[in-house]
C-alpha cells in the first residue's frame, strides 16, 4: 500500500468511525443541515450503508475508483462516506 493509500484509508476509517460513534451516542443529533434540510446521525449512517452496499453490488470493492458527478445537495455528504473512494464532483448548471 502507498503511503497516500494508507493515508487515504486511515482518513476514511476515522470518518466511519465517527458517523458510527455519533449514530450510536447521538441518533437523532443533527449531522449537518442543508438549505433548510436537516439530517441526523441516524438518517446518515443508514444512507451511507445504503449506498456502500449499492457499491458493492455493482462490483465495487474497497481500492476501486469511483467518479459521481453530483450537483450542491445532501447526498455529496453521504456520497464521500462509503467504504469506497469515491470521489463526487460538484456540479454546476450553466444553461438557463
Amino acid at each position: 500500500m502507498t503511503e497516500m493509500s494508507e493515508m487515504q484509508a486511515a482518513r476514511r476509517c476515522h470518518w466511519v468511525n465517527h458517523l458510527d460513534r455519533h449514530a450510536h451516542e447521538q441518533p437523532d443529533g443533527v449531522a449537518f443541515r442543508f438549505r433548510g434540510q436537516s439530517v441526523s446521525w441516524r438518517q446518515l449512517q443508514h444512507r451511507v450503508v445504503v449506498l456502500a452496499d449499492a457499491f458493492a453490488r455493482r462490483g465495487v470493492r474497497r481500492g476501486d475508483r469511483v467518479v459521481l458527478l453530483l450537483t450542491n445537495r445532501t447526498e455529496f455528504v453521504e456520497a464521500c462516506s462509503p467504504p469506497t473512494d469515491s470521489v463526487p464532483l460538484p456540479s454546476r448548471s450553466t444553461s438557463g
